[in-house]
């Protein structure tokens, strides 16, 4: 886990995490996502998003370099309809996406954050981790 991240759940498939200081939801997929269905997919990302309610949190920090699951077209339209709706409503900002080693799995994701929905958000993808959290950790000025 990253330093100052407290460990909010873990299972075979990733770790959620919290850091309180700097107000960033954490989530680390791990190999095991190979074997995710739809169904667990969904599953997660709701408890993603009950995470994102108890801490209101406006960052989310996703490591993405362990996923191995590819998002089809039907649940990245379930993720934009349940999931990014859910994060606008809650405030959530800045998303910063830790890239794939595996192409086709990264490309889902991508594909999924420029759905509509997701239009709301400050998204960039990143190689590291510590480039990931310096940038959601920048205070941005307000464009008036």
């Amino acid at each position: 886990m990253l330093n100052n991240f407290i460990t909010l759940e873990d299972s075979q498939y990733c770790t959620i995490g919290y850091n309180t200081k700097s107000n960033i939801l954490f989530t680390h997929w791990k190999e095991a996502t190979a074997k995710l269905t739809d169904e667990l997919y969904k599953e997660l990302s709701k408890r993603r998003l009950d995470f994102l309610a108890q801490y209101k949190s406006n960052k989310i920090l996703t490591d993405t370099q362990k996923f191995y699951f590819t998002v089809s077209p039907e649940l990245q339209a379930w993720v934009a309809e349940h999931t990014l709706k859910t994060m606008q409503i809650a405030g959530v900002k800045k998303i910063a996406i830790i890239v794939s080693e595996e192409f086709i799995a990264s490309l889902s994701i991508e594909q999924t954050m420029e759905e509509p929905e997701a239009k709301p958000f400050q998204t960039r993808y990143f190689g590291t981790q510590n480039e990931a959290i310096e940038w959601l950790e920048e205070t941005n000025a307000v464009i008036v």
